[in-house]
């Protein structure tokens, strides 16, 4: 979409996550976006994949 960080915001917000920005004069921004894990596909990530 051409909603930049508005849009990133809300989608991150919709799957439970967080959204930080980090920016400094020169130096450029970095954005973290952490999102919830389920306990299933942790544990569906830990068996590897199946047939």
């Amino acid at each position: 979409g051409q909603r930049g960080m508005a849009g990133m915001l809300e989608r991150v917000a919709q799957l439970g996550g967080t959204l930080r920005v980090i920016s400094e004069p020169g130096a450029g921004a970095h954005i973290d976006v952490l999102l919830p894990w389920p306990r299933r596909t942790r544990q569906r990530a830990q068996l590897g994949p199946t047939s």
